[in-house]
């Protein structure tokens, strides 16, 4: 015999109470029940990141050093400094340009893009080219007459910036 929430006697096997009709639940249930709740509760206040779980505390408390990319601190410091003119037909672009690296690194390959606007601002073409020589760290190089290849005839200005370039 068991007894109900009610407190009538019932039956052991008794799936409800005849009297007021509440269900019985099984042990095996509860037992799901509860294993489930304590899963969703684990997860609920679990750590959730992707840190090992043999970290110390004092590291997964302190913040993650930011690592510098060498060659992003030089496309992002490396001064670029230029005159153009039109040649040829008034459809090929030479530059005179100034590299002007201010880092403790040693570069090469200095890939330049050149965007070119039309009177009202337009883009309307650009050329990218590599220059093959060496900036020392903290010095200037001056590339003088430099072939930017053709361009649009009705190309007013132009806006240069360093795109690529190789480490040494």
């Amino acid at each position: 015999m068991k007894t109900c929430k009610c407190g009538n006697e019932c039956a052991s096997n008794a799936e409800s109470c005849p009297k007021c009709g509440y269900k019985f639940t099984s042990a095996f249930t509860k037992f799901i029940l509860v294993v489930i709740g304590l899963a969703v509760l684990g997860w609920m206040f679990g750590d959730h990141s992707s840190k090992s779980s043999s970290t110390d505390s004092s590291s997964a408390t302190s913040l993650p050093t930011p690592t510098v990319d060498a060659k992003e601190l030089l496309i992002q410091n490396v001064k670029l400094d230029f005159k153009w003119r039109k040649e040829g037909f008034d459809d090929i672009m030479k530059a005179d340009f100034t590299l002007n690296n201010p880092t403790a690194y040693r570069f090469k390959d200095s890939e330049i893009r050149c965007s070119h606007y039309s009177p009202r601002g337009t883009v309307i073409d650009s050329n990218t080219r590599t220059i093959y020589q060496v900036v020392e760290p903290e010095s200037k190089k001056v590339v003088k007459n430099f072939d930017m290849g053709f361009i649009h005839s009705q190309v007013a200005s132009s806006s240069c910036k360093i795109t690529d370039l190789t480490i040494l």
